[in-house]
Formats: C-alpha cells, structure tokens, sequence
C-alpha cells in the first residue's frame, strides 16, 4: 500500500442489508438502520486516506512534546506508565490499543511519507510537528474523514473484548437453540467465553423465549443510543442459525470504507455499548456480560499497590514490600491519579503547592515536566508536578 493514497473504493455508499430472514435478524434488525447514508463524495486535492489521516491525527495531538514512539505505544496498547501518563496529558487515552496490528515499520513508512509530502518537520530527534501545510491538509480532510467519537480504548478496551465475545457467543446460541439446533461451531474460539456462556444459559431464571425478547429489547434500547454506522457494524458481525457476520473486509468493500475504519467503527460502538451499560441499570442481561471484567483502567501491579496503600502504607513500605523502587511506586499512584478523577492526590501535595505547580503550568505552556520544573520552587519534585497534571488536564 502506498502512504496517504486513498484506495478504490467499491459498491454502495452505505453498508449492505441482510434480509431479516433468521431468527438472528428477527431479534436485532432495526428499522433505524435503513436511513443510513454514505459518505459525501470527496473535494478534489485532500489525498490522505483514513489510516492516513488517524496517523495524523494523533501525531499532531503530542504538538511534537513526544517521539513517535509514544504514538506507536499508545495505539498498540502498551500499558506503562509512561504511555497512560502521555494518553491524559495530551488527551489522546480514548485510542489506546485502537491499532494493535500496527507495526513500527508501518508507522515509520509514514512518517516518511507525511515528511516526503512536506506535511510534518522534525524539531529534534523523532520529534515531530504539524506544518502549515500539513494542518492545511488535516483541516480540509476532516471534513470527510470523522474519528469515530465513542472511542475510549484506556477504559473499556479490554473490557470491550470480553463483552463482544461473550454478545457473539450468546446470540449465536440462542438464534440456535430457537430452532432446536444444538450442534453448530461457534463464532469465536474462545473457550473461557464459550464457558461462560454456557454457565450463563444454564444457571438463567428465564425460559429460552423469554430471555430472546429480554435480549432483543436491550439490544434494541442500546444500540438506538449508538450512532447509527457504529450500530450497524457491530449488527452486521453478529452470527445465527445459518447466517454468518460479516467480516471487515467485506464491510469495507459494501461501505467503501477502509478496514481501518470500520476496525475503529466497531470499536467505537463497542466502547461506546460498554460505558452506556456500566452507567445504566435498564440493561440487566447486558450488564451480566460485563460480569468479571475490569472497571478502571489501572496495570495490575499499580493496583496491588494501591490496594496496599489504602491499607495505610507509605510508598517507602509499599516499595520494600514488593521489592520495587519508591519511583516505580510513585508511578503507580500518578497512574491512579490519571485513571480515576476521585483519587485524592492530596497526600502527596499541599493546597500551596498546588497552587504554585498550576501557575508554572499555565505559565509554561507546555507538557514538558522539565520546563515546568524551573517555574516551581527547589523543593517541589517531578512526582509532585504529574500529580497536579493529571488533575489540571481535567479542567
């Protein structure tokens, strides 16, 4: 594939309809779906194709603060501290993990082409910023290209895997068991969400009927509050009786879309289905889906730590407990601080110097704990200022 080249595109602008023929599509065929429309035809001159245009995105979103590199990780989903701290400062955690086939010769392939093509300069060593002519570029291509708005990779990406399996797992079972067909090969290999389900099916208060309507009206419920192409992808993956998902790449050829962006359009409908659950009590059945997965966005060893200083540790006692260095440890709780806007950072800062961090920040203009660590009086370290950061990013 050549960088920044949009490729042919091919049959309708909008994607295909399955006949609602099986019980699959009795339950979830929404009528909304039909009004559809396909993407406005192009304005000559914008060449970016979407994959090029996400890239893009993100690498201006670091306003050249952080390599390339801090690009890579964040979309393929690298949990450290370093990259969940760079997702909330520069607001860009919704896409972690949101291109985890990514590779580093893809990314470095165009970064070269958006240089090549005078789009973005470097400042220094793999740092990159947008040039006039690339936030020329970027401005006239947003207006086609839209990155889907429910993305929220940090929060709900993993939980959103385990939801999509045990959904696909659980339609394609009762689109089945309504036609007392019980032999079938399942849609997705997974044997943890296979036994899951099977659980799920066999420990279930409802009769098989009443569970599909209960199923069919919270689908219904949730997907209206979805947009309507995010709706419609995840619809058109689900398998029944005799009626198999589609995949991205023939979704890609019925929309005229790239895989890349059904591949977020799925994701996007997905972590948007997620939240919409968490938040909501109307949808008992869907919120079993999620029993068991995580609810906040922590590494498992910055969890062990906080569990550990909830019970009253300092972080020199957490430290030589699990035999980690006070740093490591600190990075925990500064990733806390990011993830969850409840977490009191107060411990570890005083009203006063608060006050003198958020100054520096405002004054600074910029992320670089270096630049904001002149503003701020000798006795204020780089712990101190992350922490004010991820409070001050919220604002």
């Amino acid at each position: 594939m050549v960088w920044g080249v949009r490729p042919q595109t091919f049959g309708s602008n909008s994607f295909g309809r399955y006949p609602p023929s099986d019980l699959v599509f009795e339950i979830f065929f929404l009528s909304k779906f039909d009004r559809i429309k396909g993407r406005p035809s192009f304005k000559r001159g914008i060449t970016l194709d979407f994959k090029s245009f996400y890239l893009l995105s993100i690498l201006n979103r670091f306003h050249g603060e952080r390599s390339w590199s801090a690009v890579y990780h964040l979309l393929k989903g690298k949990r450290t501290s370093q990259t969940i701290q760079d997702g909330f400062l520069f607001r860009v955690h919704y896409y972690f993990g949101t291109m985890t086939a990514l590779s580093r010769d893809e990314l470095l392939s165009a970064i070269k082409w958006f240089e090549a093509k005078e789009l973005i300069k470097t400042i220094n060593a793999e740092h990159y910023i947008l040039t006039p002519k690339g936030c020329n570029e970027l401005e006239m291509i947003s207006q086609q290209y839209v990155i889907p708005t429910g993305l929220n990779g940090w929060f709900y990406g993993r939980q959103g895997k385990l939801f999509w399996s045990r959904l696909s797992l659980l339609v394609q079972a009762l689109s089945h068991l309504s036609r007392n067909v019980r032999k079938y090969y399942p849609v997705i290999k997974d044997e943890t969400a296979l036994h899951w389900v099977k659980r799920f099916l066999l420990s279930g208060s409802l009769r098989k009927n009443e569970l599909v309507d209960a199923v069919r009206t919270e689908l219904e419920s949730v997907c209206q509050l979805l947009s309507d192409l995010e709706a419609d992808v995840l619809l058109q993956r689900l398998s029944g009786y005799q009626c198999y998902g589609l995949t991205l790449s023939q979704m890609s050829e019925r929309a005229g879309r790239s895989q890349e962006e059904v591949h977020l359009l799925l994701q996007s409908g997905l972590h948007r289905m997620v939240g919409i659950v968490l938040e909501r009590d109307d949808f008992s059945i869907l919120k079993q889906l999620l029993e068991g997965t995580e609810t906040i966005g922590l590494t498992a060893s910055a969890h062990k730590t906080l569990t550990l200083l909830k019970n009253g540790l300092s972080i020199e006692e957490i430290a030589f407990r699990r035999r980690l260095k006070p740093s490591t440890i600190q990075d925990h709780i500064v990733e806390a601080a990011f993830s969850n806007p409840y977490f009191s950072i107060a411990p570890f800062v005083t009203p006063d110097e608060h006050q003198a961090i958020a100054q520096a920040l405002a004054q600074a203009k910029t992320r670089k704990l270096s630049a904001i660590k002149t503003l701020c009086p000798d006795h204020i370290d780089y712990f101190q200022i992350r922490l004010v950061l991820a409070r001050e990013g919220e604002q």
